[in-house]
C-alpha cells in the first residue's frame, strides 16, 4: 500500500508530511506542487485512536480479569509493550491515513 496522493494533481504526499500532520493535531497537508490543502478524514482519526489506546487497554483488562497476570506486576511490561505498539502504529499510519481536499476558501467569501 502506498502513501496517499493529492486528489487534485496526484502528487504523492511524503511520509514526513503525514507524520508531521498527525503529531501536530492532524493539521492540514499542503500539496507541494498545486498548493491544495488536504485534511485528515474522521475515519483515520478514530481508527488511530482506537488502535493506539483502546485495543491495548481491552487486552490488559481481559488478562487481568481472567487472572492471567497480576495487576501489581504489570506496569513496566505494559508500558514497554504500549510504547512498542504505538511506535509500530506510528510507522505504518502514513500508509493507511486518508486525506480529503479542502474546498477553496475564496468561494465561500464571494458567496457571502
Amino acid at each position: 500500500m502506498l502513501v496517499q496522493k493529492c486528489q487534485k494533481c496526484s502528487e504523492p504526499f511524503t511520509w514526513k508530511s503525514i507524520m508531521k500532520s498527525c503529531f501536530l493535531g492532524y493539521k492540514l497537508i499542503k500539496c507541494g506542487s498545486c498548493n491544495s490543502e488536504h485534511y485528515v478524514s474522521l475515519i483515520t482519526r478514530i481508527g488511530y485512536s482506537t488502535f493506539a489506546g483502546i485495543i491495548p487497554m481491552i487486552f490488559v483488562y481481559v488478562l487481568i480479569f481472567t487472572k492471567v497476570i497480576n495487576i501489581l506486576n504489570i506496569f513496566r511490561e505494559y508500558f514497554i509493550a504500549l510504547l512498542l505498539w504505538i511506535t509500530l502504529l506510528t510507522l505504518i499510519m502514513p500508509f493507511f491515513a486518508r486525506y480529503h481536499i479542502r474546498e477553496a476558501r475564496e468561494n465561500n467569501k464571494i458567496e457571502r
